[in-house]
This record gives C-alpha cells, structure tokens and sequence, in this order.
C-alpha cells in the first residue's frame, strides 16, 4: 500500500504506533504521518532546499516541511480528481472489474496531465546547477497503470490499452519510463557535484485479475503473489562512498534511507531490524510479518 509504505520510509521507521487503528482511520493518519515525514524536517533542518514533486495520489501532493511544491495544482488537474473521486470511484465500486479499473477514463487523464508534468519538472531540476544541498522527492507513478506513454514519451489515447491489450501497453509506457529514468540519472551523474539517488518502489504488481487493492484477498493469496506484491525494486547511488549494506543483501526502505540519510547529514542513524509487512486479510486491516517471504528467493 503505497501511502503506508511512503509514510514508514520517509519517516525511517515501522508504523506500529498505527497498528491498533484499521480500515480509513488508519488510512487518514497514515497521510498525516506522510505529509510531515522525518527525512523532510531533518534535511531543511540542516539546510537543504526540499523540492517535492508529487503525483496524482492525493496523499503525495505536498509536504509540510517541502520550500518548493511542483506537483500540476492547476484547476484542470484538481478538477480531474473531483472527478475521478466523485464518478469515477463510486461508478468503479458497483461495478468493479467492468469499469476499467484505474484505466477509467478520469484516471487516464490524472495520469496524462501530473506524467506530463513530473517529466518536465525532472527533466529541468536535473540542468540546474543548484548552489546549495537540495533534496527532492519524486513520486511517479509510472509504469502503473493508466498506460498514457508511448516509448518515444508521446501520449497514447484512452483506448490503447483496448486496442494494443494490456501486456503491449504496459511494455510500451515500461520502455518510456526505464528511457527516461536512465536519462534522468546520467544527467544528474554528469554533474559538478552529483547528489545520492534513490529509486524506489514502494508496492509490486496486484495478483493478476485485480485492479484494487481494497479487492485483494490477502489471507488467501498465494505465496507467488504475495511475494511479488512486497518484494520492490531498489537502486541506490553514491557519489563518494558506499552505503555500509552488501551487493544484493535483503535491506527494506526504512534502512536503506536511514543509511543515505546518515551519509548525507554525517550523522549516526542506526539500522532496525529488517522487517516486512502486509494485510493479514483485508485492506488496511491487521497486519502480518512476511519477512522471509519478501527476502525470499522464488
């Protein structure tokens, strides 16, 4: 779940003080917990100009302790959401499965208008030059569906995921994303004084067949599935040194941004127990620990 996920590595720790509280109560707290996250305070504390770019998830849209906010707040974009909220969401729920899922035709547009606009928001901070340390958080959500890029970056029409079929569709927006990030890191590698990078998902795919993750029978899904659901994709670079972690060591967020955060601030942040966790049988429901399954090898 994205915004738990978020929220417990930016703020370099397990969430258990939201462990007695479930369902939206949970979900509600959780974005409180995001929108003012540790890594932010640290790093303006100490300095550093905090530029956040977030996505159409109303809860990466801003942060508290951010100096400059890129995410699209237009009145096109925010009126895209009310829409997506208002028509879409419900429209979804009577009829899940049949409505498009997060293909719907307000989520296609949500995703056109804040992709358009993360890629030439990161495409110009990565040619600045900044004179002071910087911080910039990024949420993209690409290669998730919708599925609006095609791999030359330009825009696929709502009916390309009908027309092409998932899987080509998919590919094509995966192809657009790997070309762009590889891009991206070159160019901030290339610099004066390059910075640390990160990149970072934070869920996998759904089982197949599910387009919700309020939908996933989590106490029934399988091992496969389970794992490949928590099991992320994790880079890191560094430009002087090395993070004290192993080439291909099971690591989780939290630890892996605890240490870059002490690499960057100079300052000891010890590691914690490496631990995993999902739903044990509903969405925002209890938890249940995975860690051997997520750090095991299929």
């Amino acid at each position: 779940m994205s915004v738990l996920s978020l929220a417990s590595s930016l703020n370099m720790r397990y969430l258990h003080d939201l462990d007695d509280i479930t369902g939206l109560e949970r979900a509600r707290e959780s974005r409180v917990v995001l929108n003012d996250h540790e890594v932010g305070r640290l790093l303006t504390g100490a300095g550093y100009e905090y530029v956040h770019l977030g996505s159409w998830a109303d809860f990466s849209q801003t942060a508290a302790s951010a100096d400059r906010v890129l995410t699209d707040q237009s009145a096109f974009a925010i009126n895209a959401e009310f829409v997506r909220l208002s028509i879409v969401m419900p429209l979804q729920s009577l009829f899940r499965g049949e409505f498009g899922g997060r293909q719907a035709v307000g989520t296609y547009y949500l995703q056109k208008i804040h992709g358009l606009n993360q890629v030439q928001a990161l495409t110009e901070l990565a040619q600045e030059e900044p004179d002071h340390a910087q911080f910039v958080f990024a949420h993209l959500i690409l290669p998730h569906e919708p599925y609006v890029f095609d791999v030359d970056g330009s825009i696929l029409p709502p009916s390309a995921t009908e027309e092409l079929g998932v899987e080509a569709a998919y590919g094509r927006q995966l192809e657009f994303t790997n070309r762009f990030l590889l891009d991206l890191v070159t160019r901030l590698q290339r610099r004066e004084d390059p910075p640390i990078i990160i990149i970072q998902a934070d869920e996998g795919p759904l089982p197949e067949g599910f387009f919700d993750i309020e939908d996933v029978p989590f106490e029934t899904m399988s091992e496969a599935d389970d794992r490949m659901h928590n099991a992320i994709f994790s880079a890191v670079f560094i430009p002087d040194g090395m993070l004290p972690l192993s080439e291909g060591e099971p690591v989780t967020s939290v630890n892996i941004i605890r240490a870059a955060m002490a690499h960057a601030l100079g300052q000891p942040f010890e590691r914690l127990e490496d631990h995993s966790y999902s739903f044990a049988n509903e969405w925002m429901g209890p938890y249940r620990e995975i860690t051997d399954l997520a750090f095991s090898t299929p």
